[in-house]
């Protein structure tokens, strides 16, 4: 599965719609919903670090001050590699720390799929 990942600076309203989809999805999770509403509120104050497929948003990291506070992958490419990519990318120039406040299962994921420090 050929994943891009890049930072998210001027979303358009497709990039909108997708991100929306994915907080519909982590509706559940009080930190990732936390972290996407901090970037509605001030897009400044967080950073979004998005993994496409065709084109489409398929997972998306959000960071605030080297910190990952909010972390998804779309339910449809769960299991694809996708997580994984957009750790890997994200990772491979800092060594972002983890909210606390991140939910067991992300949590658990991220020290799973983490690359080992340079």
């Amino acid at each position: 599965m050929p994943v891009t990942v890049h930072p998210l600076t001027h979303p358009n309203e497709r990039d909108l719609a997708e991100l929306q989809r994915l907080a519909v999805e982590q509706s559940q999770c009080a930190s990732y919903r936390n972290a996407w509403q901090r970037w509605q509120d001030d897009p400044a104050s967080v950073d979004l670090q998005v993994a496409r497929f065709n084109e489409r948003i398929v997972a998306v990291a959000l960071v605030r001050q080297g910190v990952i506070v909010g972390f998804a992958v779309r339910a449809a490419t769960r299991g694809r590699g996708v997580g994984q990519r957009l750790l890997t990318v994200l990772m491979a120039d800092r060594d972002y720390d983890v909210a606390d406040d991140l939910n067991t299962v992300t949590r658990d994921f991220i020290a799973r799929h983490r690359p080992a420090p340079r």
